[in-house]
């Protein structure tokens, strides 16, 4: 698995309370892509953004977690993209969330928001998943072809 720019994209945020920002470009979306903050000194708000490319009509999954109730808990925790295909935004809130869908070639924005209390910790991924090519479904359909008539013949 390639972790492309993972030093980049990894940040640890500090925060003395009130709102914080942090901007990071992935550059062109590879088939895996991290990104993190932790904020402490809360309570306080954020609202990251996570930059990618795409040069083909790509199946994409995204995934966000917190903490998941421990200590550094996200409170209304807030996944949305922009871009040129729409993509489903969701919220995480104590839990873990991720949706996929096709998009378009061009320039995506990830924007990530919501508040912390004493400190606050998320991780977002993205995913390109695999399609079947066409070879794929031809040797599948071939190999069922072949179980068929095996059955055939054995009845006759």
């Amino acid at each position: 698995m390639h972790f492309k720019k993972l030093a980049l994209a990894t940040a640890a945020v500090l925060s003395m309370g009130g709102a914080s920002a942090a901007n990071f470009d992935w550059g062109p979306l590879d088939t895996f892509e991290f990104g993190s903050a932790f904020y402490v000194g809360g309570p306080g708000s954020f609202s990251d953004t996570f930059q990618f490319t795409i040069g083909t009509n790509t199946l994409v999954s995204l995934a966000a977690v917190d903490n998941q109730g421990g200590a550094r808990n996200i409170i209304d925790g807030m996944l949305s993209v922009s871009g040129p295909s729409p993509f489903p935004g969701f919220s995480f809130d104590n839990t873990s969330v991720d949706a996929q869908a096709w998009l378009a070639p061009g320039a995506y924005t990830i924007t990530i928001s919501g508040k912390f209390g004493a400190a606050g910790q998320y991780a977002v991924n993205s995913e390109v998943l695999a399609v079947p090519e066409p070879e794929t479904y031809a040797l599948m359909l071939a190999g069922l072809v072949a179980i068929g008539y095996m059955a055939r013949r054995r009845k006759v």
